[in-house]
């Protein structure tokens, strides 16, 4: 009774240990697809950093024309 308890127990536990490595293999698709969004809002940012450097060189050529034509 007490072994058969026992493997039963056993075999409970390697239920939720596989559930486990389920659950940490989600979590490591879920850390991948964060890392994957961290990388593309790091190219977001990159893109407004060039369009507010371009946005910086336009304004900066605007005053540039505002005071050759004043």
């Amino acid at each position: 009774m007490r072994f058969g308890t026992l493997s039963v127990l056993t075999e409970i536990f390697r239920v939720r240990f596989g559930t486990l490595s389920v659950l940490t293999e989600i979590f490591r698709v879920r850390f991948g697809t964060l890392s994957v969004l961290t990388e593309i809002f790091h190219v977001r940012f990159g893109t407004l950093s060039v369009l507010t450097e371009i946005f910086h060189v336009n304004l900066g050529t605007l005053s540039v024309l505002t005071e050759i034509f004043t």
